[in-house]
């Protein structure tokens, strides 16, 4: 981590004027990130951001002018064996990713983008905007760029960023219509990375060119204008169900769509064998398998020891989720943990079943939701770790968003005799079911 070092604790240092301004300028921040916030009001909090942010920008600027110079020299390397990213990531415990890019940008702004280095130390434009520039300036193109600096910086004022950088984008295309390669030709150019973070978390990053970029933007936006129009019906139900924003429509469209090709899938699983109605039954499950070891000791599944497939544990919420409409393993062991044999039982409602769930319910039960009963799951009110039936009198049709809200802390589903079913938010707001997208018509017991 850096370390707050006044030129007095350096003496072999020079002191000139810069390290006693940014030692002061270290404390007039250090200060400030200790207001107490809530005393302003809206509008002196609205300026106190954006004043903020412009010292942002100076702060960047000096940022990148002292990493271009210390880069330029390689004193890093030569005094402390690395690079001068890999320094920096270590010593401010940033990302290696980040600081390197930093780094990049610091070292094409000093060689061939003055006049934006310039902009930047005015404050004219932020370090994104710079960020962008040297982004777009391959090999080929950087002389061209630079030349016409001026024009991409005017084009800053009066648009929003996301515009300018798709303008910018389109420029450096123009340019660079004779370069050896061009995005979209090869298919490599498509790709898609994927880790786990802590507590069950899947960040995903992923570049798409030409015909796929195209097909999956259309595909996701779609999907997302529908969920919204059946979420924003959700939230006029109960304020325990806010519309979310773009970001998480489409992060939840990917999701159901993943959920139902999983679906669909699973009977190419069972391609191989002769009973017809196993193929047919996975087509509406989940994609979640889960495998239990039993011994002859204990045979209680206990969900604080449930782990996925990377062996991180599930929060009792998720596993409650993921176990009511899986796909079920049973391993047999000795208690010595030797496994004896492996067989397959379906816990899903089969395919009998579905069919009445469909001719009853007509799709998902909750009430507004247009979902019909193909996208849907099978769920057990009365949670089959709780000692629940797979029978039609405790399952309803759920399609995948309202089968999570359900399986929220805070909320509860019954059944009524008649086969409706209610919610309770934790809120206190009671929903009713509905049956072929019409309203339940009895009040809840």
């Amino acid at each position: 981590m850096f370390d707050k070092r006044s030129p007095q604790t350096q003496p072999d240092l020079p002191e000139p004027a810069f390290f006693a301004d940014l030692d002061s300028a270290s404390t007039a921040l250090a200060d400030l990130a200790q207001w107490d916030t809530s005393m302003f009001s809206g509008d002196e909090l609205c300026l106190a951001v954006t004043q903020i942010e412009q010292t942002r920008r100076f702060l960047d600027a000096a940022s990148v002018q002292v990493l271009a110079e210390l880069d330029s020299r390689g004193f890093t390397d030569s005094e402390h064996g690395m690079r001068t990213g890999a320094w920096l990531a270590r010593e401010s415990a940033t990302s290696n990713l980040g600081a390197k890019s930093r780094v990049r940008t610091a070292n094409k702004l000093r060689m061939h983008f003055p006049k934006v280095a310039e902009a930047l130390r005015n404050g004219q434009i932020s370090y994104e905007h710079a960020a962008a520039i040297t982004s777009a300036a391959n090999p080929r193109i950087t002389n061209q760029l630079a030349d016409i600096s001026d024009q991409i910086l005017n084009n800053i004022t009066g648009t929003t960023y996301e515009k300018w950088k798709q303008q910018l984008g389109a420029v450096a295309e123009l340019l660079d219509q004779e370069g050896g390669h061009r995005p979209g030709d090869d298919i490599a150019d498509n790709t898609l990375s994927m880790h786990r973070g802590l507590n069950n978390t899947l960040f995903i990053n992923a570049q798409l060119t030409g015909i796929h970029a195209l097909s999956v933007e259309h595909t996701l936006n779609a999907h997302a204008d529908q969920l919204f129009n059946q979420l924003n019906k959700d939230s006029k139900l109960t304020t325990d169900l806010p519309t979310p924003n773009r970001k998480t429509l489409l992060a939840l469209a990917l999701s159901n769509l993943a959920h139902n090709n999983t679906g669909t899938n699973n009977t190419g699983n069972t391609a191989g064998s002769s009973n017809s109605t196993n193929g047919s039954t996975a087509s509406y499950g989940s994609g979640i398998e889960l495998a239990i070891t039993i011994n002859n000791a204990d045979t209680r599944l206990d969900l604080s020891k449930l782990t996925d497939h990377n062996n991180q544990p599930l929060s009792a919420e998720l596993a409650n989720s993921l176990t009511c409409n899986p796909t079920i393993y049973a391993l047999l062991t000795t208690n010595n943990a030797t496994t004896l044999h492996l067989t397959r039982t379906q816990r899903l409602a089969n395919r009998a079943q579905r069919r009445a769930l469909a001719h009853r319910d007509g799709g998902c039960v909750f009430p507004g939701c247009t979902n019909p009963p193909q996208w849907t799951d099978a769920h057990h009110v009365e949670h089959w770790n709780h000692g629940g039936t797979t029978d039609l009198s405790n399952l309803a049709s759920l399609c995948r968003y309202h089968h999570m809200v359900t399986h929220r802390n805070g909320w509860t589903m019954t059944i009524t005799p008649e086969q409706y079913f209610t919610w309770t938010t934790p809120n206190g707001h009671t929903l009713n079911s509905q049956r072929h997208q019409k309203q339940q018509p009895r009040p809840p017991p």
